[in-house]
């Protein structure tokens, strides 16, 4: 299925799949831009932390962190986004912050079932 074919369907699972596997291609803007537009008025932390993935990964500082602390402050327990959030900081330079986040995804990973993070 071409990428054009995967972004015509618009329901949410379509789109973190669409966008999963363009980030996998290391099409970040184009995985950016099929999420954009729902991820301004989300409420789904896993689209935020996609979002914050495709950012990070092309250097859009502000809109990673926001998005983010978006993915944390609606799902407080979704260790992907505390992942994600020690990774931007880390990349930031700081240390105390970052060891922080880490450190509290580990403890959330010990008591979920674990499973591959799809944009970590």
């Amino acid at each position: 299925m071409n990428d054009d074919a995967l972004i015509a369907n618009t329901t949410p699972q379509p789109l973190f799949d669409c966008a999963t596997a363009l980030c996998r291609r290391g099409q970040f803007d184009q995985a950016l831009a099929v999420l954009d537009p729902d991820v301004v008025f989300t409420s789904n932390a896993s689209l935020l932390n996609l979002a914050a993935a495709c950012c990070i990964a092309l250097g859009r500082d502000d809109q990673a962190e926001h998005h983010c602390r978006r993915a944390i402050g609606i799902a407080p327990h979704y260790a992907n986004a505390y992942n994600n959030l020690g990774i931007f900081l880390a990349g930031r330079g700081g240390f105390v912050k970052p060891k922080k986040r880490i450190c509290a995804c580990w403890r959330l990973r010990r008591t979920m079932r674990l499973h591959t993070p799809i944009s970590d």
